[in-house]
């Protein structure tokens, strides 16, 4: 019966209408600067400064790369925390620069036992680089300005609950997307949502 009941569910996934990702960078770093995917690690130590750069496929023709620094720390006071995360982010002809600032708010139980609240408010802008991209039909209407690029909001959510040296997080990236609606010289109508 199991075994129905789980075919069933991943049948119905594997069917159903549409499904939609998160283009988020890869990085592998997450054990060091934590802040980096969790807004509520944010001023959980003392003052931090991380630079990082990935370059995945070295050697391959526009491999994706992903730069950021970011910068956090605690306050003045003991239960708040500040950072800010400049990023890009390129793969191919598309390319992400996104500039965050972050706020962590700590509730704490007991000595060794609390819970963090995080948040990240930031821009980011989507280009899309078509002189660039290998085209088959160069008449294209789509592809005839050569690059495109536009600016939207993003927003980040992060919880963090501590018990003694137990640490279990939990983090939503992009709490809502952004459809970038971009107009080609014959008026057509295209969208990249991020």
């Amino acid at each position: 019966m199991k075994t129905i009941i789980y075919s069933t569910i991943i049948l119905t996934l594997l069917t159903g209408g549409n499904i939609f990702s998160q283009q988020l960078p890869l990085g592998s770093q997450y054990y060091v600067n934590m802040y980096s995917f969790n807004p509520a690690e944010v001023g959980t130590s003392s003052l931090q400064t991380y630079f990082s750069h990935r370059s995945q496929f070295a050697g391959i023709s526009n491999g994706p790369q992903t730069t950021y620094l970011s910068v956090d720390g605690p306050t003045k006071y003991d239960k708040m925390g500040l950072g800010f995360i400049a990023m890009t982010d390129r793969t191919d002809i598309l390319s992400k620069n996104t500039f965050v600032v972050s706020y962590s708010y700590k509730l704490k139980f007991g000595e060794n036992h609390g819970l963090n609240f995080g948040l990240n408010l930031g821009i980011l802008n989507n280009s899309i680089a078509f002189d660039e991209a290998i085209i088959i039909d160069e008449y294209d209407a789509l592809v005839s300005n050569s690059n495109r690029s536009k600016t939207g909001f993003t927003s980040d959510f992060g919880l963090l609950y501590k018990i003694k040296e137990l640490q279990i997080g939990v983090s939503v990236p992009q709490v809502f997307s952004n459809s970038n609606l971009y107009i080609n010289t014959s008026g057509e109508k295209f969208s990249f949502t991020s």
